[in-house]
């Protein structure tokens, strides 16, 4: 019993042990790839840093989830980031993960958001979506919902698809939905 008590304690403290560590990756091009974990880079005023980002992406009753993530990329400062090199002509890309939904942004040299790719799993379909569709498909109830949206600096636009899974009964239907 003994035997058993320690090897419990040995497994429940070694698991506590390991730590996520930033990681660094330079690749060829100069393009620096930073994850990162508990970096104060956040701005701390009241608007956000990349404002023009948070204007673009936001066109409709989005998830809360989905507009935290937004706002705590909108405030990230990459030029506070260790990583940063102001001399260097290079650009940053840094992801953000937070359970199944990732983020991946682009920052140029001087710290200004180029472009975002947003993935989001198993989010909350917006009312008038849902309502679309369950008005257009009856007797089919939504399984699943994952988002994507992309941000462009350059063309200042954004665009955002819904992948929706329908079902009924053991039937699956996959919808796309562009907005």
């Amino acid at each position: 019993m003994k035997t058993y008590v320690m090897v419990f304690l040995f497994v429940g403290l070694t698991n506590q042990m390991i730590a996520q560590p930033n990681e660094i990756i330079v690749q060829p091009d100069e393009m620096i790839a930073y994850t990162p974990s508990n970096q104060k880079v956040y701005a701390t005023s009241k608007t956000a840093l990349h404002s023009e980002y948070l204007k673009t992406v936001t066109k409709q009753d989005l998830a809360v989830k989905i507009q935290t993530f937004q706002n705590a990329i909108a405030n990230y400062d990459i030029t506070s980031s260790d990583v940063y090199q102001p001399n260097a002509e290079a650009s940053y890309t840094v992801n953000f993960n937070e359970g199944n939904n990732h983020i991946t942004a682009i920052y140029d040299k001087d710290g200004q958001l180029v472009s975002s790719e947003e993935n989001y799993k198993g989010i909350r379909l917006p009312y008038k979506l849902a309502s679309k569709l369950t008005k257009e498909y009856p007797n089919w109830g939504i399984e699943k919902v994952n988002c994507q949206i992309l941000f462009s600096s350059t063309k200042q636009e954004s665009s955002i698809a819904y992948k929706v899974v329908l079902s009924n009964g053991k039937k699956l239907k996959k919808i796309t939905i562009q907005i």
